[in-house]
This record gives structure tokens, C-alpha cells and sequence, in this order.
């Protein structure tokens, strides 16, 4: 495609296209995702509209609502918006008070159990117990 830098700045569904980068297949758009991620796509499939995103679309419509659900002291409150290694993220409410990020994959598995603040409660000795004579 000749006139490929006239692309750079301009959108395709989610993908704006950053710069050209040269590939072994032939020269290539860098795009952002309005998702945040990145994409190398031809110029002729990001001029006709043929990749509108990258890879984030098809993830968004098969994500698992998980909303209400409890992984130790975090409930999923709310979908971000977001996809980061090809999981949804969500924002989590713990029961300290604090909201985190979290992949839903971290958070269905059980892996992530706050937002942090059992790690910190681990490490608190109780004084109470302790014979000071």
C-alpha cells in the first residue's frame, strides 16, 4: 500500500494506528486498542475496516459475568471494561474497604483473596499475649 503513512493518527473500530513498522511480510500498522493493547495489522484490512480491534471484541462477548461472586474478602463488583492477557478485568471491593483490579481468571481461581491487606494482617503480632514480667 503506497500511501500507508497517511493512516498513522486515524481509527478503525477500536484500533488507532500509532506507526508503520517494517515486518517480514511487508510493512505494518502499529495500532493501540482502545482496550489498551497493541496490534500489527496490514494496512489494506485496517483502511477497509476488515481488524476492528485486537482480539478484545470477540474476548468482551464471551465474558463470564461474575458479578456478586466472593474470592476470599473480594466481591466483583463491576466489569472495567478491560482485557489484559486475554482475561476480563474487574474491579473487586474488599471487605476492608478498597478497591482493586483484578483479572477475573485471578479471582475465579481464588488466587487473589483481597486487595492485599491479608498479607499485611499475616504479619501483625498479637502483643496482647505477651508476659511482660
Amino acid at each position: 500500500m503506497k500511501d500507508i503513512n497517511k493512516l498513522i493518527g486515524k481509527k478503525s473500530g477500536l484500533l488507532t494506528a500509532v506507526k508503520v513498522v517494517k515486518a517480514e511480510d511487508g510493512e505494518k500498522l502499529l495500532c493501540k486498542c482502545d482496550c489498551g493493547n497493541e496490534k500489527l495489522v496490514k494496512p489494506e484490512y485496517f483502511k477497509y475496516g476488515k481488524v476492528k480491534s485486537c482480539g478484545c471484541l470477540l474476548s468482551k462477548s464471551k465474558i463470564k459475568d461474575i458479578k456478586g461472586q466472593r474470592s476470599g474478602k473480594l466481591t466483583a463488583v463491576k466489569f472495567t471494561g478491560k482485557i489484559e492477557n486475554h482475561s476480563a478485568i474487574w474491579l473487586g471491593k474488599c471487605d476492608c474497604g478498597n478497591e482493586i483490579e483484578i483479572e477475573s481468571s485471578d479471582f475465579t481461581s481464588g488466587r487473589i483473596k483481597s486487595c492485599g491487606c491479608l498479607r499485611s494482617e499475616s504479619h501483625i503480632k498479637d502483643l496482647t499475649a505477651v508476659d511482660v514480667n
